[in-house]
């Protein structure tokens, strides 16, 4: 603060207070007013209003000489109450400025903490916006996710009932197969005790042994004896020949059943029905799995508090927008999986038609040119191993249908969640 300027107040009345001023109202002498002039000198030197040597009063008359002194005298007095007066309130000048200076920083204070107030409550209303948009997405998400595995649902549902009426009829077909099987059998059974139709043809001669032929040769049981061993050996080679038949034809339908077991029927995929159907459940199970993270992260995010908050809904957003993008194809993708299993399924069951009624239409089957072989020798290897296939893909059906019912149950809970 700069120093004030110097102001003289001039007063009309003279106070001599404070100065100690020798004058009265009583006539002074010379040299009372020699001293008081010399006195007025040099405050007027020190006040810096007059220079050099000061005032000289020479040539004045007494009373004029009495009158200037009280004037200056008074002048002074006058000047050093303005000085006073002028430090006092420079003094106050300079409280009042520091309280203004401490008020203006008080009031700035007080407006940039209101100022700051208010745009964070402008950032808290915008995340609450983002953070409700977003819950409305994630719901509309999820319920489209649980529509989707409804659907997947039924779908299991309708493919564990055909599966099922397959199995039934193929069960059917076993069973008439091996009813065709008996049947061939008993026939064979009945071939080998119908007698052959042979007769002696000398039974007059053995029912008359006591008669001998006329002329020479053998007797009739040497002729009856040699008859009966040519008989024999050729009933031994019909025998022979026919044992070598049934023996032949029982090789060649083994190999028949063979070579379609192993070329025509074809071998079954990599990726049977069960083991995609367990793909496709592990990669819904995965995609209800990241459902639910993604779900609890905008819940605990909006449980903390607002200074602890992220300062990126727009990031999370984007990346709730890609995670239901990525769940939509991995729907699509098991819906093509679920309609290529279904193909394959039917594509076996009619495979396995037509390789049932291709043994059943045989010709050799027709005409009953098989011998005595095992029916269960033959079929039961087949039979076994498709009853151990089906009981393990009802096992695995079963496994997968628990996991499922598990990760629905999950999901319902994380939803009421969600909703509270």
């Amino acid at each position: 603060m700069t120093t004030p300027k110097k102001l003289v107040h001039w007063a009309l009345d003279v106070s001599f207070s404070g100065f100690g001023s020798p004058f009265s109202d009583t006539a002074s002498s010379e040299s009372t007013t020699t001293s008081s002039l010399d006195y007025i000198n040099a405050q007027l030197l020190a006040h810096g209003f007059a220079h050099d040597r000061g005032l000289s009063l020479e040539g004045l008359s007494k009373e004029d000489t009495d009158r200037t002194v009280k004037c200056l005298l008074g002048m002074l007095s006058q000047r050093l109450a303005d000085m006073s007066r002028t430090e006092e309130l420079t003094t106050k000048m300079r409280t009042l400025s520091y309280d203004h200076e401490r008020l203006m920083s008080m009031y700035r204070d007080a407006t940039e903490r209101a100022a700051n107030a208010e745009r964070e409550m402008n950032l808290h209303k915008s995340r609450l916006a983002s953070m409700t948009r977003t819950l409305q997405s994630t719901e509309a998400a999820h319920k489209h996710t649980t529509s989707e595995l409804q659907r997947t649902r039924t779908s299991m549902q309708a493919l564990r009932t055909a599966h099922q009426a397959e199995v039934k009829r193929l069960e059917k077909e076993k069973e008439r197969m091996a009813e065709r099987w008996s049947k061939i059998a008993d026939a064979q059974v009945k071939l080998g005790t119908t007698p052959a139709g042979l007769r002696c043809a000398n039974a007059d001669v053995i029912d008359a042994p006591d008669v001998q032929l006329r002329g020479r040769g053998q007797g009739f049981l040497e002729v009856a004896l040699d008859q009966a061993e040519t008989a024999r050996k050729d009933l031994f080679e019909q025998n022979r020949r026919l044992k070598g038949l049934i023996l032949s034809t029982a090789n060649e339908m083994q190999r028949v059943v063979h070579v379609a077991r192993v070329a025509e029927s074809p071998e079954d995929p990599l990726e049977t029905a069960g083991e995609k159907l367990a793909i496709l459940m592990g990669s819904i199970r995965e995609s209800i799995t990241r459902l639910s993270k993604s779900t609890n992260e905008p819940k605990s995010e909006a449980s903390a508090s607002s200074k602890s908050r992220g300062s990126a809904p727009g990031s999370q957003k984007a990346i709730d927008s890609v995670e239901v993008d990525r769940l939509q194809a991995v729907i699509d993708k098991l819906r093509a999986e679920l309609d290529e299993a279904q193909k394959q399924a039917a594509t076996y069951a009619a495979q396995t038609q037509e390789l049932f009624d291709r043994f059943a239409e045989d010709e050799r089957l027709r005409r009953g040119e098989v011998g005595e072989m095992s029916v269960d020798l033959m079929t039961a290897p087949a039979r076994d191993e498709e009853r151990q296939r089906l009981d393990a893909r009802f096992k695995e059906l079963d496994e997968e249908r628990k996991k499922f019912t598990e990760a629905a149950v999950r999901l319902g809970r994380e939803k009421a969640v969600l909703e509270v």
